[in-house]
């Protein structure tokens, strides 16, 4: 199961953010948000940003509002 500090990057990322955007969205670094995505990857056996993506879907979680996660943080 993935915790809301898991799924606020994959909703914003999901909705086509770069890391970039995504670490000034959830007022974190760059970097931060890259590391998210590579343990998110080996978490959920993915080799890649775009497979992981694709597995997010596939979880059939809410994503449709990110801002639900940011207060989370």
């Amino acid at each position: 199961m993935l915790n809301y500090f898991s799924n606020a990057p994959l909703a914003l990322l999901l909705q086509g953010l770069s890391n970039i955007d995504t670490a000034s969205r959830l007022g974190l670094s760059p970097i931060h948000v890259s590391l998210l995505v590579s343990q998110l990857e080996e978490k959920l056996g993915a080799n890649n940003k775009a497979e992981l993506l694709k597995m997010a879907k596939d979880l059939e979680i809410d994503f449709q509002n990110p801002d639900t996660y940011v207060t989370a943080y």
